[in-house]
């Protein structure tokens, strides 16, 4: 193979002492250049094949994690169900409970009601037997005072 002029040209005018070496070393330069082109050609055949297993492999492992997640998703969803439903039945039950204590409570508020009511009567009839005692006591002492006065 022989150099392009342009090379040969530039060979001729540096004085080149051997312009045989330096074209052995050009056709191995291109020879091992083509070389590596090809190896690198296939280099990047092989990683893109690998890299399409690769990826074939994580898209299996993703669906197989997605569908494991969707499993576990569902348990979880259960168990909240039946924790939510105890728990439910929990306030309704304490539910129940507040409601007997509060009628209890107005039980109780009722019987205080009357008590507080009798009580009320029985404090009106001692106060009036009270004020019944009094005006009886000064209409007394007034008559007293009345049939002493001299003028009568």
């Amino acid at each position: 193979m022989r150099p392009p002029p342009a090379v040969a040209q530039r060979r001729e005018s540096a004085g080149s002492p051997m312009p045989e070496d330096f074209d052995h070393f050009e056709r191995r330069l291109v020879e091992e250049s083509s070389k590596l082109r090809l190896e690198m050609a296939e280099l990047r055949t092989d990683v893109r094949g690998e890299l399409g297993a690769i990826r074939t492999e994580m898209a299996t492992a993703l669906g197989a994690m997605r569908i494991d997640m969707a499993t576990e998703l569902g348990g979880i969803r259960t168990d909240m169900a039946t924790e939510l439903g105890g728990i439910r039945a929990d306030m309704a039950g304490m539910r129940t409970d507040m409601a007997g204590d509060i009628g209890g409570m107005r039980a109780d508020i009722a019987g205080i009601r009357t008590e507080i009511a009798v009580n009320k009567f029985e404090l009106l009839k001692w106060a009036f037997a009270f004020w019944v005692g009094q005006l009886v006591g000064v209409a007394g002492i007034v008559g007293l005072l009345l049939r002493m006065m001299p003028g009568r």
